[in-house]
């Protein structure tokens, strides 16, 4: 007789700062707190965060958001639909997360740099008002 699902081990990350790669101490928590206002902000994320889990909270306000490769990226909320799923411009698009509610991601991988470039994630946001967003690493 055996199971009929596949356990999978997941390490969950620990709530405290942890040391530097050179063994210095580190400040910084699995959790990051940003702002949102009624217009755009993007805010690199940790690099070593690509393809693991998050949960995000948004606190005041309701958010619109999404991950991009690039900085300088806006939220649009003037994107258009129309009927067969085509959009005015979907590149601007987000996902919206009403205030106090909470939503798990799976943070996408960063490309990898051209010339000149990054391999950060940009967190895009922007609030229905002024508020708060926290993204708590789930996964480590």
């Amino acid at each position: 007789m055996g199971l009929d699902y596949q356990a999978v081990n997941v390490k969950a990350p620990q709530k405290r700062s942890k040391n530097s790669p050179d063994g210095s101490p580190n400040t910084l928590t699995t959790v990051r707190f940003y702002t949102m206002t009624g217009t755009s902000k993007t805010n690199a994320l940790p690099q070593d965060w690509g393809g693991k889990y998050v949960r995000i909270t948004a606190e005041g306000a309701d958010l619109t958001y999404y991950f991009a490769d690039a900085d300088g990226n806006v939220v649009d909320n003037t994107v258009t639909a129309t009927d067969d799923g085509l959009s005015s411009d979907g590149t601007k698009l987000g996902a919206k997360l009403l205030a106090g509610a909470s939503r798990d991601e799976v943070l996408p991988h960063p490309l990898k740099p051209s010339a000149g470039g990054t391999d950060l994630i940009y967190f895009v946001r922007q609030g229905s008002a002024s508020g708060s967003v926290r993204i708590e690493l789930k996964s480590d």
